[in-house]
């Protein structure tokens, strides 16, 4: 379960690690897809840009455009460097070609750090070795996850290859799975199904030490968080009183960055169900498995026959997605909308 992750001790995390591997989407180790270029490909780059330009190790100063990509100090006009404008002009235009990305950060959270562990023991580690010769070791899941020991492939790759190979490496075997590469903020017009709602409000009373059920529902009055059971009794009561109530801060913080103004949930018309129907099987479930989540089977229309079994159908709600960050999932909700905006309030 997710709150095991959160214990950080080690041995839960290589168990839940386990856990996670076997509900992780698959993924194969020969998908070839766009090169990632970051820093440590600046030699590479500038070397293959050189040759090109016929340019034999001249003593050049370079720099970032705004995009990203590598200049030189030399205005063009070879007054900086004497070289002849018209090989200044070739070795921009190469280097042009190849804007660096900026330095994104592995994820400290353990959920992440756990779904990226498997993506590299998995997936990137093994499609690295049936192309090069030695790779870094990789650490151990709890050094990994809980120690927060860097593996980074690319960087001792690099040094001495060819900027092409380089690339061809980069497109073969990307470094970061795409449903870890996403933007994992989610802005309040974006499109929550109901599903992650309820996940999100779970995550919130787990880490106070509830272990919430779908009957259960929660309210804010003020300061005060109170959470009821399917009859409406009180559960639990959290307030974040004038002396300091760290549990009742941290619940209703949390309880409040909920987007639930932006939770949408199936069309009541079965005609729009059955429109719904055919957006999930020729637009979701696609998108989804293009961002390496595997959703399952397409369901067809008798899913959609009723409310209930369409929003049964919600592949953020399904097992699946159960052990992934919800973060994570709303990242990609934002990406692929359970509900269509053309479909959202429909009756």
């Amino acid at each position: 379960m997710r709150r095991a992750l959160l214990l950080g001790v080690a041995f839960l995390v290589i168990a839940a690690g386990t856990i996670l591997a076997l509900v992780l989407p698959g993924a194969t180790t020969d998908a070839i897809g766009t090169a990632r270029i970051t820093r440590v490909f600046i030699p590479a780059i500038k070397t293959e840009c050189l040759n090109r330009a016929g340019l034999v190790t001249p003593d050049l100063g370079f720099a970032f455009t705004d995009d990203g990509a590598l200049h030189t100090l030399d205005p063009g006009d070879g007054s900086v460097s004497g070289l002849p404008t018209g090989q200044l002009a070739m070795l921009n235009d190469c280097l042009e070609q190849y804007p660096i990305e900026p330095s994104q950060e592995p994820p400290r959270d353990q959920y992440s750090r756990n779904l990226l562990y498997d993506y590299f023991h998995g997936v990137l580690h093994p499609c690295l070795a049936s192309r090069v010769d030695t790779l870094p070791p990789l650490p151990s899941r709890a050094d990994f996850v809980v120690r927060l020991y860097v593996w980074d492939p690319f960087r001792a790759l690099a040094p001495g290859r060819q900027l092409d190979e380089l690339l061809a490496l980069s497109a073969a075997c990307p470094e970061r799975p795409p449903y870890l590469a996403l933007d994992a903020t989610v802005a309040e017009a974006d499109l929550i199904p109901h599903a992650l709602a309820w996940r999100a409000q779970e995550d919130c009373l787990g880490a106070v030490g509830i272990g919430p059920e779908p009957g259960h529902s929660w309210s804010i009055d003020g300061q005060t968080v109170e959470i009821f059971d399917a009859d409406g009794g009180v559960i639990a009561s959290f307030t974040n009183a004038a002396s300091g109530a760290p549990t009742g801060r941290s619940l209703l913080t949390c309880l409040r960055s909920v987007p639930f103004k932006a939770v949408v949930s199936p069309p009541a018309s079965l005609g729009q169900r059955l429109l719904l129907a055919d957006y999930a099987r020729s637009v979701l479930w696609p998108c989804l498995r293009s961002y390496g989540f595997d959703p399952g089977p397409t369901p067809d229309a008798a899913a959609y026959q009723t409310v209930e079994g369409a929003r049964d159908a919600d592949p953020f709600a399904n097992t699946r997605a159960d052990r992934m960050p919800t973060q994570v999932l709303f990242a990609l909700a934002a990406e692929c909308p359970a509900i269509p905006q053309y479909l959202v309030g429909a009756g």
